[in-house]
């Protein structure tokens, strides 16, 4: 079905805006366009007449001509009506080039660029001046939603006029009248959906396909039943602003030119959780080659390798029948890094989701599985709810030293857990933790009454190690063991190696009355109910018990741990760690520490 434009209404006189019209401006909602299919020539004939009624300064005006100067909702209509027309008429633009000539082109329009740039201007943004406020709010969202900028210059809108709305709320929850506030309703609730991915803008071509995570957010979001978001994302913040997203990505087809500093965020970003996707666009090698080099300078320890066809990447979600070449970089429990050497971004931004047309339903359907495999299978937190936590305000109350032991194997493979949890601590306890790293060989009495070891492979202690534990825990002190991802083979490693030091000293499952994981003192939490992930439940269905072990040597112990507890310190829940839940493995920790202070009470 083909739905002509109105013949009495002229091309002057066309919008398209989910809201109110401007002037002699009529309304046409561009998600009526999803069941009918308008003629290439209406976008393009609306598309020109908001070019031709656009102010010089970027704004739009009620009414032609803009002599009087522009208004905020008036732009905001119109920035985000040409967002809808220009996604239909890019895609003619990309369906006439051949793969690899549609590259290296500026993301928007030159009206859209103007309009773009008045709003990263001053406080242009988050103004809210004059009447229609709920419409105008709304219209500001459209535009932040529509472009992904999560910031407008140096402003975070969402988070800014979020605070005015709610500082504007009336006693008996209203905002005025039904009108304002189901729009203050509707800007609260759409802004805060959770975020697909952030893609990240830098000085050159970081947007050849500027739809592609827009049309991949509106697939996932279909086949979840819930609205997704997606952002753009920028260099001028630091790491943790990315955080909001569990992927940050990546994309062009030539070799981006960052700092160092731009380095050591992308460095941070994935120790802190997040899984960074490049992707090279088109058929140019240079950004293929840049990824290369990328994975190394940022991860010099592990080597990028071919994803294998078995990886969860390819089936968390959708068994994907088309398996395209991914490569990857993985510290041993999770995948730090993955990168497209082929272009699929090209079907994301062609929107090519229907049967006939090729591979690009698979490659939305892989799209979707990058996000599940990062988020885990679980409630999606919302764009307000990040992983990152900040350093505790008020100086604590007393400090706890912790030893982090090193050895010649995968001793640190998540690098950013312990610091996070320290802030957690101090937050939860008014306590403070000095974590050190000590070689495991220089352990000794009185450094540090709390100890842990983590790796993702089988480790065997040398002579100087296993010595140095002996009188460890032979003077008292504790070791926490557990393996970083759920691979069992750590934990064997260390307790085989127990097992000549401490003969008569057999592991015991810590059961249910046993004070290490009952409430009692300050501190302590109830935790006679295991939460494991839903990776775990799902692979090994009831199988695992989710018990600890604990191995009384001398006056010290051992607590063995047979999944994952160092993943869980990020906060994050990436699929494919067999592990206990976040808040679980937060709260053990803090249990086995304080259980520890409290003098090693045994049931």
């Amino acid at each position: 079905m083909r739905q002509q434009p109105p013949p009495s209404i002229g091309p002057r006189h066309w919008a398209v805006h989910g809201g109110r019209a401007g002037g002699r401006k009529p309304v046409v909602v561009a998600e009526c366009f999803r069941a009918v299919e308008a003629p290439l020539k209406y976008w393009e004939a609306v598309d020109k007449h908001w070019a031709d009624s656009q102010c010089a300064n970027g704004q739009w005006a009620y009414g032609d001509g803009g002599r009087g100067g522009g208004t905020l909702s008036m732009t905001a209509a119109g920035t985000a009506s040409m967002f809808v027309t220009q996604e239909y008429i890019s895609l003619k633009d990309l369906r006439l080039r051949r793969r690899g000539d549609d590259v290296g082109r500026e993301p928007f329009s030159e009206p859209l660029r103007k309009a773009l740039a008045w709003f990263e201007q001053g406080d242009n943004s988050v103004t809210l001046n004059g009447s229609w406020w709920g419409y105008t709010l709304y219209g500001i969202e459209r535009v932040g939603l529509a472009s992904g900028f999560k910031y407008f210059g140096t402003h975070d809108w969402y988070r800014e006029l979020a605070r005015q709305v709610v500082a504007r709320q009336q006693a008996n929850g209203s905002w005025g009248d039904p009108i304002e506030t189901s729009y203050a309703l509707l800007f609260l609730a759409r802004g805060r959906h959770p975020i697909l991915m952030n893609k990240l803008r830098f000085d050159g071509y970081w947007a050849n396909r500027p739809r592609d995570a827009a049309n991949l957010a509106r697939f996932a979001g279909r086949q979840f039943e819930r609205p997704l978001n997606w952002q753009v994302v920028n260099l001028q913040r630091d790491w943790y602003d990315w955080l909001d997203s569990p992927i940050l990505y990546v994309a062009s087809h030539t070799a981006p030119r960052f700092a160092d500093a731009d380095y050591e965020k992308l460095r941070r970003y994935a120790e802190a959780g997040g899984l960074i996707f490049t992707h090279a666009d088109g058929t140019d090698r240079r950004f293929d080659q840049w990824a290369r080099g990328l994975a190394a300078k940022l991860f010099p320890k592990y080597e990028m390798q071919d994803l294998r066809h078995d990886h969860p990447v390819y089936s968390v979600l959708f068994k994907t029948e088309f398996r395209p070449r991914l490569r990857a970089v993985s510290n041993g429990s999770r995948l730090l890094m993955i990168h497209s050497p082929g272009d699929m971004a090209r079907q994301w931004q062609a929107r090519n989701t229907a049967p006939g047309q090729g591979q690009g339903k698979h490659l939305f359907e892989l799209g979707t599985n990058l996000f599940i495999y990062a988020a885990g299978k679980r409630d999606l937190r919302n764009r307000l709810d990040s992983p990152h936590v900040t350093p505790p305000g008020p100086a604590p109350l007393g400090t706890v030293a912790v030893a982090r032991l090193e050895y010649a194997g995968n001793w640190d493979p998540e690098p950013a857990a312990w610091g996070r949890f320290a802030r957690v601590f101090q937050r939860r306890t008014g306590t403070g933790l000095e974590v050190r790293t000590v070689r495991w060989r220089d352990l000794r009495p009185g450094l540090a009454p709390f100890a842990h070891v983590t790796g993702t492979a089988r480790y065997a202690p040398t002579a100087e190690e296993a010595a140095a534990l002996k009188g460890y825990l032979e003077s008292g002190g504790v070791l926490l063991v557990d393996p970083c991802g759920g691979a069992p083979a750590f934990t064997e490693g260390v307790e085989a190696a127990l097992a000549p030091l401490f003969p008569d000293a057999a592991p015991r499952p810590v059961r249910s009355a046993h004070p290490l994981i009952n409430a009692g003192p300050p501190g302590m939490a109830d935790l006679t109910r295991p939460r494991m992930r839903p990776y775990v439940l799902e692979k090994y269905a009831g199988s695992v018990s989710g018990t600890f072990d604990a191995v009384k040597a001398g006056r010290g112990h051992v607590i063995l741990s047979r999944l994952d507890l160092t993943s869980g310190l990020l906060g994050t829940n990436t699929w494919g760690v067999a592990g206990y839940e976040p808040a679980y493995a937060q709260a053990f920790i803090q249990n086995a520490i304080f259980w520890t202070m409290d003098g090693q009470v045994e049931p």
